[in-house]
């Protein structure tokens, strides 16, 4: 634990990648073996599971603190970050280190806590907070709350741990990618790198096509597949056992039961890539698909509604082999032989003429409830992340609207002190809705010059919430629409950004409901 704090600290001190890579690793080596899986686990901003969230963190502290909770709330919208700003109003922390053993502390202390009283609880954390050093009471304030964001990515940490046991760093970035224990000893657990002992690989992801199309060579080189606006995962059967596996390192196996029963049946083991859609006479659009997801039981009325179905694009293995090294031409075949024995639906390989077919593709993409155009180099091997020359997304113009700024927040972490996330709206009437909040799209000139505006134009404030002066336009673009209840406008869109800020308009030219009810229309014609 006192390592560890020590880590965060000097961690915080330095900028360079291979600076903080020597950190790692003589942190590392530096451990006892039963603190290593723990360390890891929380480094890489996996929650600890004692019931503590942000928000029971903070309510702990007001409990006991003389502090207002409206001076609490302004203190956090200038910090960003509720185990932080904790941290620092802590009236008078002590000077005591934290114990040295790291597994000892989580597994003896912190874990338990699931099961203390709400006073145990709040004694607990008090202790700490009067009589620990700063810099220990914010690490147990941010090992709890399971964000400890040490300026190092997930990336980082598996290169470091490669390069410490010679090992390839692809096979630790799959051991750490699935479900796995902090309390095991995990350079062993490292080491036995058999694929039978995997419990999913790490995904294979496009980059942007940021090139002409003629760039990429010869046409025949490529393959080109709908990209359908699902949810990524990945299938695996071992045995009997059918698991679910997405990309945001979920196993959802029990809210697709219909595609648990399908697998079941299939005689060998297997791992799939592919996307879940809802299907019915063919792919529906995501929307269709939300109303399946988040839910403890999926009644049988929801399983004939919104029915869903497993469009596999990739075979990592089939039997017992293992065949992600094998280029993805080999691996189509065994794809299409595998899914037309087991009824698998495939994903659609398309065979346009020339580069000029695929541009002609792209543009009917939302025809065919599809977000755009995989283009998949045929002898590419199936690897963790994105990869040059590998697979590219080639994603259909967005839909676009006109819409004023209306409300500013402040953001999080190194962007905590600026206006950063805002809320549009369009006209009704007379009127102005709210239809989309949106993080990015700016860059930071631009973050920079508008939160000067916001601040000298703010007419009111609720909270951490600025009303601003209807001046403001700007471009918002996304991929999907829907009718909502939630909104004031009535319409809900999907995966909204900023493409433009537009400083030659006026606010009498934003756009309507009306025109967001004629962009529903054309995207459900679509």
């Amino acid at each position: 634990m006192k390592k560890l704090s020590e880590l965060f600290r000097h961690l915080d001190e330095v900028t360079a990648t291979n600076e903080r890579k020597s950190l790692l690793a003589n942190y590392f080596s530096s451990i006892p073996s039963e603190d290593l899986g723990w360390s890891v686990y929380v480094l890489s901003d996996k929650r600890v599971e004692a019931g503590i969230t942000s928000r029971k963190l903070r309510e702990l502290f007001l409990e006991k603190s003389d502090l207002q909770p409206w001076l609490f709330e302004e203190s956090y919208h200038h910090v960003g970050d509720t185990a932080e700003t904790v941290t620092l109003l802590v009236p008078a922390p002590g000077t005591v280190e934290p114990p040295l053993e790291l597994y000892k502390f989580i597994t003896e202390q912190v874990l338990p806590l699931k099961k203390k009283t709400p006073t145990e609880i709040s004694d607990f954390f008090w202790s700490k907070w009067n009589t620990w050093d700063r810099s220990s009471i914010f690490l147990l304030n941010k090992i709890v709350t399971g964000a400890l964001r040490i300026g190092v990515s997930f990336k980082t940490i598996v290169n470091v741990l490669a390069d410490l046991y010679s090992l390839p760093e692809s096979h630790v970035y799959a051991k750490l990618s699935g479900n796995w224990a902090p309390d095991i000893n995990l350079k062993d657990f490292l080491h036995q790198m058999d694929s039978e002992t995997l419990d999913f690989f790490p995904f294979c992801l496009a980059a942007p096509l940021e090139v002409p199309l003629e760039d990429l060579g010869e046409i025949k080189d490529w393959q080109i597949e709908w990209k359908y606006d699902g949810i990524r995962a990945q299938i695996k059967k071992t045995g009997p056992e059918v698991v679910i596996w997405t990309r945001g390192e979920e196993i959802v196996s029990e809210q697709f039961p219909e595609l648990i029963r399908k697998f079941e049946t299939y005689p060998s083991n297997f791992v799939l890539d592919g996307e879940i859609v809802v299907y019915k006479d063919g792919v529906l659009p995501f929307n269709q698909l939300q109303k399946r997801l988040g839910r403890k039981k999926i009644s049988s009325q929801i399983l004939s509604e919104f029915p869903t179905e497993f469009l596999a694009y990739d075979a990592l293995t089939l039997g017992e082999g293992d065949l992600r090294q094998r280029p993805l031409r080999e691996r189509r075949i065994l794809l299409e032989k595998f899914c037309s024995d087991s009824g698998t639906l495939i994903s659609n390989e398309l065979f346009p003429a020339d580069w000029k077919a695929v541009e002609d593709l792209r543009k009917v993409s939302r025809e065919n409830i599809a977000e755009g155009l995989m283009i998949k180099n045929k002898n590419s091997t199936y690897r963790e992340g994105r990869h040059r020359n590998f697979w590219f997304k080639y994603k259909v113009d967005p839909l676009t609207i006109d819409a004023v700024l209306v409300y500013a927040q402040s953001g999080s972490g190194r962007r905590s002190n600026l206006f950063t996330d805002y809320t549009f709206a369009v006209k009704k009437g007379e009127e102005y809705v709210t239809f989309a909040k949106a993080y990015s799209g700016l860059d930071d000139i631009e973050i920079e010059e508008l939160d000067r505006w916001i601040r000298r134009h703010t007419e009111e404030k609720f909270g951490p919430v600025r009303s601003v002066k209807l001046e403001q336009v700007f471009e918002i673009g996304f991929e999907g629409i829907m009718e909502s209840q939630r909104h004031k406008s009535g319409f809900a869109v999907r995966f909204p950004r900023i493409l433009r800020w537009r400083k030659d308009k006026l606010v009498k030219d934003i756009d309507t409901v009306d025109n967001l009810a004629g962009l529903l229309k054309s995207y459900e014609l679509s």
